[in-house]
């Protein structure tokens, strides 16, 4: 079913621009320890593996991991990870410093076959390398702009992070595909209004689905400005977008 690191690659091949084999070239160092991915063979082809929404079957991108938990969780409970791209805003160097679980995180998704990038920008996914591809799922959890505050300006901001993601995010779906968005549904958070800014993109709401952090076993809800401790993600709901109707 799905491909690694080279066969992604083959994706892009006919695509390429000068300035696309330079981002090649600087992802590739990225990942330079998964240059050659292997596929499992315990794990048969025809079996399809499910973990919440998501299945071994689809494509799936996710972006602004922190400590790749969420994306390691997936990748153990597939028992395969050549379905999936995990990525983090955040260099290599600021994760191994900050999450001390990053780098076992890191090697359940590289072993079993997922490539892992970083300094990937939620708000430019299209002009990145990756903006060739056309994925399943495309997953956003807990996204924050670091305004912390109640104020008209931190509102703002985080409304403008998830617009910019949901803008380039659309580009990049298959037509069946979904972007994914989990995020905390009370307090301040409630006035993001979330189901409204895929509104405002052109996305309609295929259903908003209530968010338990313990049905990803590993999971660890982290801040992404640094320091390793867990925040309280409840209550949290999952909103689902979609470009076509189902």
């Amino acid at each position: 079913m799905g491909q690694a690191l080279s066969s992604i690659w083959q994706i892009l091949e006919p695509q390429e621009t000068t300035e696309a084999i330079v981002n090649k070239q600087q992802v590739n160092t990225e990942v330079s320890s998964v240059t050659r991915p292997f596929k499992l063979t315990h794990v048969p082809r025809e079996t399809v593996k499910k973990i919440g929404p998501y299945t071994s079957k689809q494509w799936i991108l996710l972006v602004g991991e922190g400590d790749f938990s969420f994306s390691a969780s997936l990748a153990v409970a597939f028992g395969c990870a050549s379905n999936m791209v995990a990525t983090s805003l955040n260099p290599q160097v600021f994760l191994e410093k900050h999450y001390r679980m990053f780098p076992q995180n890191k090697m359940a998704l590289e072993v079993r076959g997922g490539v892992v990038l970083h300094g990937v920008d939620a708000t430019n996914l299209i002009n990145h390398v990756l903006g060739n591809i056309r994925f399943d799922r495309i997953i956003f959890n807990f996204p924050h702009a670091g305004c912390f505050g109640g104020t008209v300006h931190d509102l703002r901001k985080n409304r403008e992070l998830i617009k910019g993601f949901l803008g380039c995010a659309k580009k990049m779906l298959k037509r069946q595909g979904e972007i994914h968005i989990t995020h905390k549904s009370n307090g301040f958070f409630r006035q993001w209004n979330i189901p409204k800014l895929g509104l405002d993109e052109g996305l309609h709401l295929i259903q908003e689905i209530e968010f338990i952090r313990s049905t990803y076993s590993g999971y660890h809800t982290k801040f992404g400005f640094g320091g390793d401790k867990d925040f309280d993600c409840n209550p949290s709901r999952t909103y689902m977008f979609g470009v076509h109707p189902a």
